[in-house]
């Protein structure tokens, strides 16, 4: 079975009003991030969760009006435009990206059981 639009929407009906092109560009995406020697049988699921949490993100950010992520800066001031980062958030962006949507964390579950990752 190949991940298709229709299976994304049957999966996940709260995105039915995105175009079937546009949900194609995101599994195309995550088509290419998804490995199917690490997932074997479980790689139609695994670019499935990818899928919906990468077109989540995306439509969340529009909504957003575009506006980055601020979420790895620890100080910014406005006076002689300062910004300082948390290198600890920084190294656990990656965790930290896939838990942002239900998505995400169903498909960090999902590398976990097959990584054997313990813990977050």
């Amino acid at each position: 079975m190949a991940v298709t639009p229709a299976s994304i929407k049957a999966r996940y009906p709260e995105f039915v009003s995105v175009s079937d092109d546009r949900v194609q560009v995101f599994i195309d995406e995550a088509t290419l991030q998804v490995n199917p020697s690490f997932f074997n049988a479980a790689t139609d699921l695994a670019t499935t969760k990818l899928t919906a949490h990468i077109m989540s993100r995306a439509i969340t950010q529009e909504e957003d009006g575009g506006s980055s992520d601020l979420g790895n800066i620890a100080d910014m001031r406005l006076g002689q435009s300062q910004v300082s980062f948390d290198s600890a958030l920084i190294e656990r962006s990656a965790d930290n990206e896939y838990l942002s949507t239900p998505y995400g964390v169903e498909y960090y579950a999902l590398l976990r059981r097959f990584s054997g990752i313990v813990g977050v």
